[in-house]
């Protein structure tokens, strides 16, 4: 049996078909609460967005009058959000506990220094000595090579190589 050949499809094509409706929906509410200081301007600090389903965008507001500033500035934050790319056919606003966005710039002030920066360069010394260590594994050169580069970056970065 004779397989048919297919033309190339363009790569923005295959992840659309491949992707789910959940994947579409993450990407989406990344995309509006990366962008959230812009869209909710000067309340951006005092409300978060929660989630985005159908077109839907929940947001949550730490007081009754900010989310009547959000209800009354929807219009702007949907337009906003076209200009981003993602598409807002309503915004509901609840009253309650503001959390923090994840990878907000306070969270990582404790780890700042705690790790120094991986180095990409490998003298051949270094990569001959451990490649003597997994030698006997019978493993593919290519295998080796990229085993012994990762060995050595991990251990660059913990200070525990020699």
């Amino acid at each position: 049996m004779r397989r048919k050949i297919r033309e190339p499809k363009h790569i923005a094509e295959v992840i659309d078909k491949a992707s789910s409706v959940n994947l579409k929906n993450f990407l989406e509410f990344y995309k509006v609460s990366s962008a959230w200081p812009e869209l909710a301007g000067r309340v951006s600090s005092r409300s978060r967005p929660v989630s985005l389903l159908k077109g839907k965008l929940k947001i949550v507001a730490d007081s009754p009058s900010v989310a009547q500033e959000i209800m009354m500035m929807s219009g702007r934050i949907i337009s906003e959000a076209l200009s981003k790319g993602v598409k807002i056919e309503s915004v509901l606003v609840n009253i309650g506990r503001v959390e923090p966005i994840v990878g907000s710039r306070s969270l990582n002030e404790g780890n700042r220094h705690r790790f120094k920066p991986i180095l990409r360069c490998y003298s051949t010394d270094d990569i001959e000595r451990v490649k003597s260590r997994f030698n006997q594994k019978g493993l593919p050169k290519d295998v080796l090579d990229g085993l012994c580069r990762l060995y050595i970056a991990y251990n660059r970065r913990f200070n525990s190589l020699k």
